[in-house]
C-alpha cells in the first residue's frame, strides 16, 4: 500500500511540473508576440506621423534674403531713387520669388470676327482711262506732272511756274531734243497752256534755259 501511494504521489508531482512548464512557455510566447506587434504598431505610427523634412536653406539663400530685406528698406527710405545697375540686381535676385507666387493669368480669348460676305457676280473695278490734260509745275530744279500718262490724240499741256526763277518747257520725242512744242520763258507765278497732237510712245520734257536741264529739270510723259 505504501509503495502504491508513493508511486501515485510521484506521478502527480511529475504531471503538475509538466503543466507548469507548458503554461510558462505559452505565456512567454504570448508576451513575445505582444512585444513584436507593439513594435510594429509603433513603427507604422511613427512612419505616418513623420513630419515633412524642412526645406534646406543654403548660405547663398540666406545672403539673398538678407540682401532683399536691406534693398527693400533702402528702396522705401530713398523714395525709389536708385541706380540702373542696382535696380537690375534687385529685380534679378528679389523678383523671382514674387513671380513664382503670382498666379499666371490665362490669356484673354480673341474675339471672333466673321469674314465679310462676298456678293456673287461682283465685277472688279474698271481701270480709269487716261486723260487728255496734264499740268507741268516747274520749280528749282525739277518738274512735277499732274499725271504721267495721257491718251493718244489731242492733249492739253499746261506750264505753271511755281518757282522763284524763270523757267520754260520743251516737248520732244523720247531720246531726242527735237522740239515738237516750246513754251516761252515763264516768270514766277506765270501760267500758260497749249494743245498738240501726240502719238503713242514716250515724250521728253525739259527746260532749255542754260544749266536747268543738267540740274534736273526734265521729266517723261507717256502717251497710250
Amino acid at each position: 500500500m505504501i509503495g502504491r501511494a508513493l508511486t501515485l504521489a510521484l506521478c502527480a508531482a511529475a504531471l503538475w511540473g509538466a503543466t507548469g512548464v507548458a503554461g510558462a512557455a505559452k505565456g512567454a510566447g504570448s508576451s513575445a508576440g505582444s512585444v513584436v506587434r507593439a513594435q510594429g504598431l509603433a513603427t507604422l505610427t511613427a512612419g505616418q506621423a513623420r513630419p515633412a523634412a524642412p526645406r534646406r536653406t543654403t548660405p547663398r539663400r540666406k545672403r539673398i534674403r538678407r540682401y532683399c530685406r536691406r534693398a527693400k528698406r533702402r528702396h522705401a527710405r530713398e523714395g525709389g531713387s536708385e541706380s540702373l545697375r542696382e535696380a537690375r540686381k534687385r529685380k534679378r535676385l528679389c523678383g523671382r520669388r514674387r513671380a513664382r507666387r503670382r498666379p499666371t493669368a490665362a490669356p484673354a480669348p480673341r474675339p471672333f470676327t466673321a469674314p465679310a460676305p462676298t456678293q456673287p457676280g461682283t465685277l472688279p473695278p474698271r481701270p480709269v482711262p487716261p486723260g487728255r490734260y496734264v499740268s507741268v509745275q516747274a520749280r528749282e530744279f525739277y518738274y512735277t506732272l499732274s499725271r504721267p500718262l495721257v491718251a493718244t490724240g489731242e492733249v492739253t499741256i499746261e506750264l505753271r511756274n511755281n518757282g522763284e526763277d524763270p523757267h520754260n518747257l520743251v516737248v520732244s520725242p523720247q531720246g531726242t531734243h527735237d522740239r515738237l512744242v516750246s513754251f516761252a520763258d515763264h516768270d514766277p507765278a506765270e501760267v500758260s497752256a497749249t494743245n498738240l497732237t501726240l502719238q503713242t510712245g514716250g515724250y521728253y520734257l525739259w527746260c532749255s534755259l542754260e544749266g536747268h536741264e543738267a540740274a534736273g529739270m526734265h521729266a517723261t510723259l507717256t502717251v497710250r
